[in-house]
């Protein structure tokens, strides 16, 4: 499958391994794959980005707002079902907040890994599975290569990872990404 990729993909890839060490991760999920994309400079997929006026900081504050709801045990569909109730997740946790100080939301931590951080972070199921659809892409568009907007694509095939959840904070979604990055059968830059 690696051989497959082209300069573009492995570029993002290694930079969603650092994105994911710089950020503290272990594991570089399927949204540390979106900062890549977003890093690679002169693609059409990094540029697709931009436009919509992503920027890295952005995308930061989005996931630090996900681990924020991640460490306090709540997710989406809570969010939803308390709001159906009048009850604003985010404010309840801003108030806990002001009251008990930073990350009074947050679960227990496990026990910190002792020894120097990775350079770079592993990738995680969400990832691999994000990798492995950047093929299915290319594939079907008779691509030799797998490029950047193959991966970004790719990343949002899956409305079930973080990355699905970022990309509706920001107004991405698969099928107009799709459409916007399709270069045509066989016509991807050769890598």
């Amino acid at each position: 499958m690696f051989e497959r990729l082209g300069k573009s993909a492995k570029a993002a890839m290694i930079s969603a391994q650092m994105e994911a060490a710089t950020l503290g991760r272990e594991e570089a999920g399927d949204e540390h794959l979106l900062l890549g994309c977003l890093a690679a400079s002169g693609s059409k997929a990094a540029s697709l980005l931009r436009s919509r006026g992503i920027t890295r900081q952005r995308l930061v504050e989005i996931l630090e707002g996900l681990d924020h709801m991640d460490g306090a045990g709540l997710d989406d569909d809570d969010a939803r079902a308390l709001s159906s109730l009048g009850i604003d997740l985010e404010e309840v946790i801003r108030s806990a907040e002001e009251v008990f100080g930073p990350d009074a939301m947050d679960q227990a931590q496990g026990p910190r890994r002792r020894g120097p951080r990775p350079r770079a972070a592993r990738f995680g199921p969400a990832a691999k599975r994000a990798i492995s659809q950047s093929v299915m892409e290319a594939i079907v568009l008779g691509d030799r290569r797998v490029e950047v907007e193959h991966l970004l694509v790719a990343l949002l095939h899956d409305p079930t990872g973080r990355c699905a959840a970022v990309a509706s904070a920001v107004g991405l979604d698969y099928d107009s990404v799709r459409e916007q990055l399709n270069p045509g059968p066989g016509t991807a830059a050769a890598g």
